[in-house]
């Protein structure tokens, strides 16, 4: 996970622990794994493998709920999890306290 954080973001985490898996289609083996990386630093330009298209954006811990409303936001399961945050506001701040906020 460490490379590949680099490799894509060009930082470097003091740590980084799984926190999730999604898996949107029972027919296939095909997940999204979520981690959190904590005490990053940016240490690198970013090296994307050929046909990659990434973009790294910094934002607050607050401006990630509002990604939900982004229709570029692809990612359902995780779209589900920030909306039922929203919702629950003890579930937030247990997420605030997850990623050392």
């Amino acid at each position: 996970m460490h490379r590949e954080l680099l490799e894509e973001s060009g930082c470097r985490a003091g740590s980084v622990d799984f926190w999730k898996a999604y898996y949107p289609n029972t027919r296939f083996v095909l997940g999204y794994y979520y981690f959190i990386a904590r005490d990053c630093e940016v240490v690198a330009p970013l090296d994307p493998d050929p046909g990659e298209q990434i973009a790294v954006r910094w934002i607050t811990f607050d401006q990630l709920f509002e990604l939900v409303y982004e229709p570029r936001f692809r990612h359902k399961d995780f779209t589900r999890e920030l909306m039922d945050m929203m919702l629950h506001p003890e579930k937030k701040e247990a997420f605030r306290i997850l990623l050392g906020l």
